[in-house]
């Protein structure tokens, strides 16, 4: 299968805000049969999809933060991340300015299994525009976990 390669740039802006979410926290975190290595649980849809992040590529100048995201279908629903591309799940790499609550993707992966795995469905490589963060919102999600002063990476 022939990778699609498109700008981020031609993807709505409102992609960023398009699910609204039940907020979790790790303790409630479902268990897969297989490992996760270095991917923390960090909320998501419990009937749709789970948010896990890599915080062992976590970068951050000043009050940005740069981390790889991974979004996977969980029940019997295939994930729609965007509208007219089906695919189980999607890694992202996004910045979170936490200064000034927004956030932003750099490169985004569909793929047509769960966790990342699979085929790649379409590939975006380059970054959109900084995107305000919305309430109830994986960008909202994101913003709350890495955004807390008290995590690791701020100390």
């Amino acid at each position: 299968m022939q990778i699609t390669f498109r700008k981020l740039q031609l993807i709505p802006l409102f992609l960023l805000s398009l699910h609204t979410n039940t907020f979790a926290t790790t303790q409630n975190a479902p268990v897969f049969p297989f490992k996760l290595d270095s991917w923390i649980y960090i909320g998501g849809h419990p009937l749709n999809y789970l948010i896990y992040a890599n915080t062992n590529g976590l970068k951050r100048e000043g009050n940005i933060i740069s981390v790889w995201a991974m979004r996977t279908q969980y029940a019997n629903t295939q994930y729609t991340l965007i509208p007219s591309i089906k695919g189980l799940s999607s890694k992202s790499y996004e910045n979170i300015d936490c200064e000034n609550s927004r956030i932003r993707w750099e490169t985004l992966t569909i793929y047509s299994d769960i966790m990342g795995r699979g085929t790649p469905i379409e590939s975006y490589t380059t970054p959109i525009n900084w995107q305000r963060i919305v309430p109830s919102t994986d960008a909202e999600i994101f913003y709350n976990f890495f955004c807390d002063k008290n995590r690791a990476w701020w100390k």
